[in-house]
């Protein structure tokens, strides 16, 4: 994730008059990523600064998501020819979405160990009857 820093300027007024200038600058630019102007106390400026970097910080964190695979068969059958043929790259799970699905697997039995059958019977009851309401 990139690390972004603001600047703030004054461009002169005073009081409610005052005109704040603000800056975002990403890691390794001496530009600025993003900019805007605020009228108002200096904090309005910090405010729109803090808020600019978070919206940035979103993007990137969105833009570094792997794309879902795709709904539509044809496409999806296309992908798979594209892995198998090398010219695609199928990403492998992540150490922590292994720990994941094996904590997932193992949960279900043990909570199950855990209950005793009259528990079982309460809980399957009440399932039962949240999918007769949603039919219903």
């Amino acid at each position: 994730m990139s690390d972004y820093t603001y600047e703030i300027r004054s461009r002169g007024g005073i009081g409610k008059a005052a005109i704040w200038e603000w800056s975002v600058y990403g890691e390794d630019t001496l530009d600025p990523v993003s900019s805007g102007e605020v009228k108002g106390a200096e904090s309005k400026a910090t405010s729109a600064a803090k808020a600019e970097i978070e919206r940035l910080r979103m993007q990137d964190k969105i833009a570094k998501k792997k794309p879902k695979r795709p709904r539509d068969p044809n496409q999806l059958a296309k992908l798979m020819v594209d892995i198998a043929s090398g010219e695609e790259q199928d990403d492998e799970p992540t150490d922590a979405q292994k720990r994941a699905a094996k904590g997932g697997k193992k949960g279900g039995k043990a909570r199950a160990k855990a209950l005793t059958p009259k528990e079982r019977s309460e809980i399957a009851s009440i399932a039962a009857q949240a999918r007769w309401k949603k039919k219903g």
